[in-house]
C-alpha cells in the first residue's frame, strides 16, 4: 500500500523529533488520514510504500540506510576505527 507523506514537522528541545502526517487508502476502499510513524523531513510531498490501519500508516524500513566501507553502515567503520586505534594506543611501547 502507498502512504502520502502530506505534512513533517520537527519539535522537541532541539527540534530532534519529526512528526509526519499524510493519507492512505485502505483495501477496502477507505481513504484515512493521521499520523505517518519512520517518516522523515525528505519524505514530505512524497508517496512511500508502507502499511496501514485506520488511524495510522507506517512507512517502509529500510529506505534510508548509509552505506560505509564494504557495505557496513557507516556508524560500523567507524566504531572499528576508535577501537583500533584505543587498541594501538594502550599497547604502544613506553617511550
Amino acid at each position: 500500500m502507498d502512504v502520502r507523506v502530506e505534512r513533517c514537522k520537527t519539535t522537541g528541545t532541539e527540534n530532534d523529533i519529526v512528526e509526519c502526517s499524510g493519507s492512505w487508502t485502505l483495501p477496502d476502499g477507505t481513504h484515512r488520514s493521521g499520523p505517518v510513524e519512520r517518516a522523515d523531513l525528505e519524505d514530505e510531498g512524497r508517496t512511500i510504500p508502507g502499511r496501514a490501519t485506520a488511524t495510522r500508516a507506517t512507512v517502509a524500513t529500510g529506505r534510508q540506510v548509509v552505506v560505509g566501507v564494504l557495505g557496513m553502515p557507516a556508524p560500523v567503520p567507524l566504531g572499528l576505527g576508535v577501537i583500533v586505534l584505543t587498541v594501538r594506543y594502550v599497547l604502544r611501547p613506553p617511550a
